[in-house]
């Protein structure tokens, strides 16, 4: 298990009922300018180690360019029920563009942007 998820934690993320349906997520951990080097964000990261520890399942979508995620996520979303991503406040406009885009494929998948 990974370091610093505790059973307790897990138990308070668990799934309601083993029953019902496992929603697919996304993790989007975009570049946000060709001047920033691209690294994977360490809560990012957390976020997704914690909820496949929960038993959901997550892909990670880190394109190097806008071209890259605009080619991928059309076809990424068909199996999607929720697409996450987060950073900088100053890159705000980037995540309202991606979220735009998800939206614009599919209204139904839920969104949850973060940062700080």
């Amino acid at each position: 298990m990974v370091a610093n998820i505790t059973p307790e934690f897990l138990n308070l993320i668990k799934l309601p009922d083993e029953n019902s349906k496992k929603l697919n997520y996304l993790m989007i951990s975009p570049m946000y300018s060709p001047q920033y080097p691209h690294q994977f964000p360490v809560g990012q990261g957390m976020i997704t180690a914690a909820l496949k520890a929960s038993g959901r399942s997550v892909q990670i979508l880190q394109p190097e360019t806008y071209d890259e995620l605009y080619q991928q996520l059309p076809e990424l979303l068909k199996s999607i029920d929720v697409v996450m991503l987060g950073g900088f406040a100053c890159f705000f406009q980037v995540f309202s563009d991606i979220l735009s885009l998800v939206k614009s494929i599919d209204d139904r998948i839920v969104t949850i942007c973060g940062g700080g």
